[in-house]
């Protein structure tokens, strides 16, 4: 690849400024969803931000049981929000399917249910361990 256009970005950082903000400004970070750039990726999560964990339905699912079409449906987006949620407590995160259009109505929607049960799965998980790790008195009083 010689082209700088033909290459994948880690990172891609830009502003935006939604019309009838009130100057309201956003620093939208578009991460690589590539794996080699995990690590790097996470050191610029924010306590403040908002995560949008975009995923991809699979389009032909003939090759695939079900129980492999789901690993490979839910281990990415489950596996992206584990490293948010380890880097930022109460991260917000939000769940995006793409290329809809390109996906049996049926096969999305079963694949759409699977992805919001293992994050529903996750978030329960998140609220055990953090329940966990609280003082078994509540929060220690302001000095």
């Amino acid at each position: 690849i010689t082209d700088d256009s033909d290459r994948t970005k880690a990172m891609v950082t830009t502003e935006w400024e939604p019309s009838g903000g009130g100057g309201l400004v956003f620093t939208v970070r578009d991460m690589s969803g590539k794996r080699a750039y995990d690590a790097a990726n996470s050191l610029f999560f924010a306590t403040r931000g908002i995560y949008m964990v975009v995923w991809r339905p699979i389009s032909d699912t003939s090759h695939l049981k079900d129980e492999a079409l789901r690993e490979s449906v839910t281990s990415a987006v489950t596996q992206t929000m584990d490293r948010i949620a380890l880097r930022v407590t109460g991260a917000r995160i939000i769940l995006v399917a793409t290329h809809m259009d390109c996906v049996e109505p049926k096969d999305l929607e079963l694949q759409a249910g699977w992805v919001r049960e293992a994050a529903h799965k996750r978030l329960k998980h998140y609220t055990a361990l953090c329940s966990s790790l609280a003082p078994p008195n509540g929060p220690a009083p302001a000095p």
